[in-house]
């Protein structure tokens, strides 16, 4: 996976909206992962009633994923960081904590750890591992676009 500026590495610092590069071309982020805290992707993809939705959605999953005490990394993907109008979902990757297991969790924090529930709560497409898989596949992998080009992603800083 290619670095590139603003993203992850380096030094790590925090970016604001404005910090997240313009869209390219074809309406996606160059390619690479940048770095942002929720309150920075709220401001820069989160404009218009259906946006507007989809960041509220995505407050409650990132909360809903820290309340397990174990999530490691939360990266966006997909239509939802692109400058598509309405985007019909949400792309969710969740590392969680090389030791973790969904078993024990209970409650609303149950449905993030299963698809095809949290498609049904939430409309939302939600991946999630444990950090003892080597997460760079998956995240080179969904940056890939359909006609083959490379797109980039936001992983939520905090």
């Amino acid at each position: 996976m290619e670095e590139t500026r603003g993203q992850r590495g380096g030094g790590g610092e925090a970016m604001d909206a404005a910090a997240i590069p313009p869209f390219d071309g074809t309406g996606n982020l160059p390619p690479g992962i940048y770095r942002a805290p929720l309150d920075a992707i709220e401001a820069r993809f989160c404009m218009g009633e259906v946006r507007v939705h989809w960041g509220q959605v995505l407050r409650e999953i990132v909360a809903l994923a820290q309340s397990t005490g174990s999530v490691e990394a939360i990266y966006i993907f997909g239509s939802f960081v692109t400058d598509k109008a309405a985007p019909a979902d949400l792309d969710l990757f969740v590392v969680m904590a090389a030791d973790f297991t969904s078993e024990p969790v209970g409650g609303r924090p149950r449905s993030l750890f299963d698809r095809s529930r949290a498609a049904l709560v939430w409309g939302i497409c939600l991946y999630w591992m444990t950090a003892q898989t080597d997460r760079t596949p998956f995240l080179a992998a969904w940056q890939l676009r359909r006609d083959g080009g490379v797109r980039g992603m936001v992983e939520i800083q905090w």
